[in-house]
């Protein structure tokens, strides 16, 4: 199988939003070697907005699979 990233996202009806400006003073992305690690970035809906509620009271198992996936 030879995909791109992006023809996976596709695929899977991904949306990334662009990421949020730091705030405070970290970084919120690094790239060591082939890992990417992300820190401080929250479930964000496609108007910029951040998702919010507990899974099992607030969302629904759907919802809060979507918040995962966001993240």
């Amino acid at each position: 199988m030879n995909t791109t990233p992006e023809s996976r996202l596709a695929a899977l009806n991904v949306v990334l939003p662009e990421a949020p400006k730091p705030a405070g003073l970290y970084k919120p992305v690094l790239v060591a070697g082939n890992f990417l690690y992300v820190s401080g970035q929250g479930p964000l809906k496609p108007d910029g907005s951040l998702m919010t509620g507990k899974a099992g009271a607030d969302l629904t198992l759907e919802e809060s699979k979507l918040a995962a996936r966001q993240v």
